[in-house]
C-alpha cells in the first residue's frame, strides 16, 4: 500500500500539470511561449503514463495477494492483518502532511525541473482541504496568453481535475478535498484561479 500511494503522488502531481499545461498551451498554440512549453508537456505526459499505468498494476497485484490472503486460515489473517492495516494502511492526516512528505516533495521537484527554460514554474501548496497547483509565467509567456482562453482551457479539463481531486482520497484523510490551478504573472498577480470539487462530493 505504502507503494500505491507513492504511485498516487506521481500520478496526481504529473496528471495535474499535464492537463494544466495543456490548458495553457491550448490558449497560444501560435505563439513562441506555447512552442516552448511543449517539450516539457511532452515530458510530463510521459511521467504521467507510466505513473497511471503503474498504478493499474499496483492494484492488480494487490487485489490479488488480498484474495490470496483470504483463503488462508482466518484466525491467522485476523491476527496478522490487524497490524497491517494500523501501518500500511495509515493516511495521511492533512493534505499539508501530504505536500510536505519526502515523497511528494521529490515528485515536486521533478515537476519543477521538467519546466525548466519553458518560461513557465509551478508550486504546489496545500490550503487546508485545497491542493493548490500555482504556475508562474514570466513576462513573454503572461503576455500570449488571456484570463479567457486560460478559463476556456480549464474548463475543458473540468471532470479530469475533480477526478484527481477524487484521487487524494486515496492518500489522505479529507473529507473534501479541492484540486486548485492558479495562474500568476511574475509580479504574482492572479491571471486566472480556478477550484475543481471530488467528483463524489456531495
Amino acid at each position: 500500500m505504502k507503494t500505491m500511494m507513492r504511485r498516487t503522488m506521481a500520478l496526481v502531481c504529473s496528471f495535474a500539470l499535464t492537463f494544466a499545461l495543456t490548458a495553457c498551451g491550448g490558449s497560444n498554440n501560435s505563439s513562441t511561449a506555447a512552442a516552448d512549453t511543449q517539450p516539457a508537456a511532452e515530458s510530463v505526459v510521459e511521467t504521467e503514463t507510466v505513473a497511471q499505468t503503474d498504478v493499474q498494476t499496483e492494484a492488480q497485484t494487490e487485489a490479488q495477494t488480498e484474495a490470496s490472503v483470504a483463503e488462508a486460515d482466518t484466525s491467522q489473517v485476523s491476527d496478522t492483518q490487524g497490524s497491517a492495516d494500523t501501518t500500511s494502511f495509515a493516511l495521511y492526516s492533512s493534505l499539508d502532511e501530504f505536500v510536505n512528505s519526502s515523497e511528494m516533495q521529490d515528485q515536486i521537484a521533478t515537476q519543477q525541473e521538467s519546466l525548466a527554460g519553458s518560461g513557465m514554474s509551478v508550486d504546489i501548496t496545500a490550503d487546508g482541504d485545497r491542493l493548490v497547483y500555482t504556475f508562474t509565467l514570466d513576462d513573454t509567456v503572461a503576455a500570449s496568453v488571456t484570463p479567457e482562453s486560460l478559463e476556456e482551457g480549464m474548463e475543458a479539463q473540468a471532470s479530469t481535475f475533480e477526478s484527481i481531486a477524487s484521487t487524494l482520497k486515496l492518500a489522505v484523510d479529507v473529507e473534501n478535498p479541492v484540486v486548485v490551478v492558479e495562474y500568476v504573472d511574475s509580479q504574482g498577480n492572479v491571471i486566472y484561479s480556478g477550484e475543481f470539487s471530488a467528483t463524489d462530493q456531495q
